[in-house]
């Protein structure tokens, strides 16, 4: 089939299509959770300093939650004999998200942030000075093993309560903690009305757009859904979708991303959005390819970036049904999904493919809508504004 001109819209779910109230609910009881257990106080976290980590492209609560745990207790050390009204003085908040926006100039391309700061804090940077005099053992604990609830007693935690007691021992294989139902049935939102999503069910269904959604949430294997690896795959990309009710919409969830790292000896986290690696697969998955072709063209593309000079004759014959133009329209609530196809455009105008970005930023929260104009982006306050606009582009 030939895809040459096609309008393709790649969606973010969280703060897009779904307003991720069971995220957000879990995060904020596994901070509570553990900072009563650390500091031995209840301790008061908001939405605005949750929101900077989004801002500065940390968008995985596995990150944002050790990393605001580590944040409160470096600020909080030296008042351990003190009484701790302070910190809900304007001064230590404003301290607290000054905190949080430095981790940026710690983040490194294709690590996990909390991995990416644990190495360089192991390198001698001062990033957490006061813990690492006093208890330089739980900065360790708190950033180590993130990605494996197995390990990480945060990210177990977290995972009881995002995923409810049944699915959590089910995926896990580890006995639940926590009584729960699954949060993310409990408190997310979907945010796209039933008129857009109709419409959108009909344009794709007419083929006048093909659509995918390109998401860091965790999500199963989709290219072996039994899963023979000892990595951690979770459907919660597949219960937002299910949620969503989008009949014919392709994911692209963080499962694909660790399957390929490890098929290239690397992790998931090289190839989640900023890389183009996220949007090729979320591309590819928007004009139909079967899971096994998506797969062997991904290894291809990789191998492509990483030699030019060498390029596969499967994958020249994907591209050619590309040339010589198609037209990318993204949505998104942070810049990294943005910058993602953006890199990815700039491979394509090496191959002879132009592409044209459309990006639609949604977000009401000052210092993500800053992030969100840097990347060129139209801001809307949420997804149907944002649809009606780009319905109008296209002149449906």
């Amino acid at each position: 089939m030939i895809f040459m001109n096609s309008i393709v819209y790649l969606f973010d779910i969280d703060g897009v299509l779904i307003r991720p109230g069971g995220y957000r609910r879990a995060t904020f009881d596994t901070i509570q959770y553990f900072l009563i257990e650390l500091l031995g106080f209840p301790f008061s976290t908001y939405e605005d300093e949750l929101s900077c980590f989004e801002s500065i492209g940390i968008t995985s609560e596995w990150d944002m939650i050790p990393l605001y745990l580590l944040a409160v207790l470096e600020l909080t050390s030296d008042y351990q004999e003190q009484n701790f009204s302070f910190v809900e003085t304007e001064i230590f908040r404003f301290d607290l998200i000054k905190f949080l926006n430095s981790y940026q100039k710690y983040l490194l391309y294709g690590e996990a942030p909390a991995d990416a700061v644990l190495s360089q804090w192991e390198a001698g940077l001062p990033i957490f000075p006061v813990l690492k005099g006093k208890n330089p053992e739980l900065i360790r604990s708190l950033l180590y093993g993130t990605r494996n609830p197995e390990i990480s007693r945060i990210t177990g935690y977290f995972q009881n309560l995002v995923l409810g007691n049944q699915l959590f021992e089910q995926t896990c294989k580890v006995k639940a903690k926590i009584m729960t139902e699954p949060y993310l049935e409990l408190y997310d939102k979907v945010q796209i009305s039933t008129f857009y999503k109709q419409k959108v069910e009909q344009l794709m269904e007419n083929q006048q757009i093909f659509s995918a959604a390109m998401t860091a949430r965790p999500s199963i294997n989709p290219f072996n859904p039994k899963n023979n690896s000892s990595d951690y795959f979770s459907p919660e990309a597949e219960l937002a979708i299910k949620c969503i009710g989008l009949n014919h919409l392709s994911m692209i969830g963080f499962g694909a991303l660790q399957a390929i790292g490890t098929a290239v000896n690397r992790t998931g986290d090289n190839f989640l959005k900023p890389s183009p690696v996220h949007a090729f697969i979320a591309l590819q998955a928007a004009l139909g390819g079967s899971m096994n072709t998506i797969y062997r063209l991904t290894l291809d593309y990789i191998c492509y970036l990483e030699n030019p000079e060498r390029i596969s004759s499967q994958l020249e014959s994907f591209l050619g049904t590309l040339r010589p133009s198609i037209r990318l329209f993204v949505f998104e609530d942070s810049s990294i999904g943005i910058r993602s196809v953006r890199n990815l455009v700039e491979t394509f105008k090496k191959l002879d493919i132009e592409a044209d970005v459309q990006a639609f930023g949604i977000s009401t929260h000052p210092a993500k809508i800053k992030a969100l104009k840097n990347e060129s982006a139209w801001i809307f306050s949420d997804i149907n504004q944002a649809l009606s606009y780009s319905f109008q582009l296209s002149s449906f």
